[in-house]
């Protein structure tokens, strides 16, 4: 603990002044000029209170007395296991500016937006127990100097011909990237970190233990070396769209990909500085699930994991399809089977979302696209394997130990899961599409058209579902009957009941009565694993050992 020089009280870090704060008589220091001896002596900081959660194995460091009631990775309220250790001094630091009041009022205008979020997540007890974290970074600077060298072409018509000439054009490169920044966490998501970035390096100051006075620090566990290839890519991409804006370079279509303007710029990583920058942490668990809201202690950027509530989802479904069915019945009119069309390839639809949904659990829970979380799996995998590998190969293990790690690839990113209230009006959308369709198809097969349409949508149908099947298995939860089975039945029934083209328009009425039913109850299940997809999995089950999240 840092004490006043004043009156011997307990010091804090002042965000909205920017000083060092006596909890006791109010005075404030300059963080610069509080200082114990030791903290100018070494690269260590000591006097760190190291908490460790019993459950996740996550840890955060404090350089005060303040007690941890619960860990901010996992969300299990208890106390932490606190030992006094050193830890390693970052190069510079970026002070929290947004105080928690105002984190707490940037979540609540980002929550108030959000309008199918539950109510347990905008309660004022909920919001109240965010927690300010300095979180480990990696900050690399990038250079290209030298020639450059991209590929252009130019096209144009001539009679029926079309030419294209081949341009290699040439330049001098001479570029500097300062403070391309990666979080140096495995514990954090490297999904989180890029929604609530960029941290402005310019506010980067050299670091003094009292600036964490208040605040805790998460452990840095992630090397340099796994996020270089990312700022260097980062960096020949930016570098690329500059030179594609080029009046010199306009009249020419740049053919030179991302991938290959990295070397084709002499793009260089000059090193990278371990810092820290300023995040309001706060989590949410719900039986074997976590839920995380963080706000950039910076900017107040906000990024946060938002469930839906089934019953207003209901409600708002509810008020938006009335007006829409009353508008188009005024000037549809829609035979039994063009509506039972227009109804199966939308359960279709719910099908084929169903399992993408499952995909992106089954990816999110895997890490994928998260860098750090990759590489402290794959560490510890090696050392699990190490460790249980027998005498005789021994020498093998030491050797492929000293081996340099392989470095995990950043999955390409990916458009979001569609929100969840845009299905309606993809559904009526689909309505007026497969309409359109139908009678296109009627044009070439004629009375054959309704049995070979539903005969390929329940095809494709039963293929997806047995996809989604195997999906949810994948999924570490216990499954009930998969939800795109309902809606696979439906398109059964359909393609049944137009082969038998019974004569009363009834049996089709029915029909559609049946899907609409099959796919209300497949959209609950998708919105059921949409709150799955907004919560992530507890720590322990993939980077820790000997966690228990019944603790």
């Amino acid at each position: 603990m840092y004490q006043c020089p004043n009156c011997g009280g307990e010091l804090v870090f002042d965000p909205s002044s920017q000083q060092v704060s006596c909890k006791s008589c109010s005075g404030k220091f300059n963080p610069n000029e509080v200082l114990k001896d030791q903290d100018s002596e070494t690269d260590e900081y000591l006097d760190v209170t190291i908490y460790k959660c019993p459950q996740c194995g996550g840890e955060i460091t404090t350089t005060d007395n303040t007690v941890a009631d619960f860990c901010s990775f996992c969300g299990a309220a208890t106390i932490l296991s606190g030992r006094l250790d050193k830890t390693k001094r970052p190069n510079y630091i970026i002070p929290f500016k947004k105080t928690k009041e105002d984190c707490k009022n940037a979540y609540t205008k980002f929550t108030s937006k959000a309008i199918f979020t539950p109510s347990e997540y905008k309660d004022a007890k909920y919001i109240d127990s965010f927690r300010g974290i300095y979180m480990p970074y990696w900050s690399y600077n990038v250079t290209q100097r030298g020639p450059a060298r991209v590929k252009g072409e130019k096209s144009y018509r001539r009679g029926d011909y079309i030419y294209t000439d081949h341009y290699d054009i040439y330049g001098d490169e001479n570029s500097y990237y300062n403070g391309l920044s990666f979080d140096a966490s495995s514990s954090f998501n490297d999904n989180i970190s890029e929604k609530i970035a960029p941290f402005d390096a310019k506010d980067l100051v050299k670091f003094t233990p009292s600036y964490l006075l208040g605040f805790y620090a998460d452990t840095a566990d992630v090397p340099a070396d796994v996020y270089s290839d990312s700022a260097a890519d980062f960096a020949a991409e930016e570098s690329l769209k500059f030179i594609k804006k080029q009046n010199e370079v306009r009249k020419y279509e740049v053919k030179t990909t991302a991938e290959k303007a990295k070397s084709a710029l002499n793009t260089k990583v000059e090193g990278a500085q371990p810092t820290m920058f300023p995040v309001w942490f706060m989590s949410y668990r719900k039986n074997n699930r976590v839920s995380y809201a963080t706000v950039n202690g910076q900017t107040g950027k906000v990024c946060a994991d938002m469930p839906v509530s089934l019953i207003k989802y209901l409600i708002g479904s509810l008020l938006l399809a009335i007006p829409l069915f009353l508008l188009m019945n005024s000037f549809l009119v829609l035979l039994p089977k063009t509506i039972l069309t227009v109804v199966m390839i939308s359960a279709l639809i719910t099908i084929i979302m169903y399992n993408y949904e499952l995909a992106q659990i089954i990816a999110k829970d895997k890490g994928e696209g998260d860098l750090g979380f990759l590489y402290m799996r794959q560490k510890n995998k090696k050392n699990s394997n190490a460790n249980n590998s027998n005498v005789n190969d021994a020498n093998a293990s030491k050797a492929n130990a000293s081996k340099k790690d392989e470095k995990p690839k950043k999955k390409k990113k990916e458009n979001n899961f569609l929100i969840l209230i845009g299905v309606i009006a993809i559904v009526f959308f689909v309505m007026f599409l497969g309409y359109g369709f139908v009678l296109v198809l009627k044009d070439f097969f004629g009375d054959a058209t309704y049995s070979i349409l539903f005969f390929i949508l329940a095809s494709v149908g039963l293929i997806v579902h047995v996809n989604s099947t195997k999906k949810l298995k994948e999924i570490a939860i216990k499954a009930s009957i998969p939800g795109s089975i309902f809606s696979c039945l439906s398109l059964v029934i359909g393609f049944v009941i137009c082969v038998v083209n019974p004569a009363s328009d009834l049996y089709y009425y029915g029909a559609v009565i049946v899907s609409l039913f099959s796919m209300f109850f497949t959209l609950m299940s998708m919105i059921k694993y949409y709150n799955i997809l907004a919560s992530r999995k507890l720590p322990q089950f993939d980077l820790y050992e000997g966690g228990d999240d019944r603790a």
